[in-house]
């Protein structure tokens, strides 16, 4: 003789059954309704987890322990998670992160490096553009100097050939423009410039001279 626990299909009180009540018609002691009693036994199909409170093994559909008659703490939830799908999903998630973090990590690489070469392209340009505006009041101081200034035609691409210090710049170049005569004559000139603080340049030294202009004079 072997004792179970059960509920009672009617008012679901746990009650305790006895092997050899099975399937025979008994009545319950709450209720005073009889059934049937019916064993428990498990299929091949069965989720068996341990009962938190006695340790056997129990179907996770049992809304009870079969053995201790102690309500079952999975019912109508999953089964708990055995050590080795923790440690499965621990890691997936691990590699999960670490693609996560490789992604941000290239995303940052790339966004300093756009970062980076669009902050030289703004100094370029820059650079280039002070570069312009020397050249433009070289071609300024020079005029000053000529009999006909209307006439003047400076060399093409005048400002790229600056040589750039600091804040000095200097230009060795040429102006074709008419004399006296009506002739046009090439004349060459060093033009030597500082930026001031209000971004305009003042002349330093300008010199002409019918020959080029070679590395003379220095900064």
């Amino acid at each position: 003789m072997s004792r179970f626990f059960t509920k009672c299909p009617f008012c679901q009180e746990v009650i305790k059954g006895d092997t050899e009540w099975i399937e025979q018609e008994v009545s319950c002691p709450y209720c005073q309704k009889e059934f049937i009693l019916k064993s428990k036994k498990h299929t091949k199909y069965s989720l068996l987890i341990n009962c938190k409170y006695c340790h056997n093994k129990i179907d996770i559909k049992d809304s009870i322990c079969y053995f201790c008659g102690e309500k079952n703490i999975y019912y109508g939830h999953s089964a708990p998670l055995t050590k080795k799908e923790k440690i499965e999903i621990y890691i997936v998630n691990s590699v999960f992160i670490a693609i996560v973090l490789l992604i941000l990590l290239g995303l940052g690489s790339c966004f300093y490096s756009c970062s980076k070469a669009v902050s030289k392209g703004n100094r370029n340009t820059s650079h280039w553009n002070d570069k312009h505006k020397a050249w433009v009041q070289a071609q300024y101081y020079v005029e000053a100097q000529l009999k006909n200034p209307g006439s003047a035609k400076f060399e093409y691409a005048g400002a790229s050939k600056a040589d750039v210090s600091g804040d000095i710049y200097i230009f060795r170049s040429y102006v074709d423009a008419t004399n006296s005569f009506g002739g046009t004559i090439r004349t060459y000139f060093f033009c030597k410039l500082r930026k001031k603080y209000d971004d305009n340049f003042e002349l330093i030294q300008l010199d002409f001279s019918q020959t080029p202009y070679g590395a003379y004079p220095t900064y």
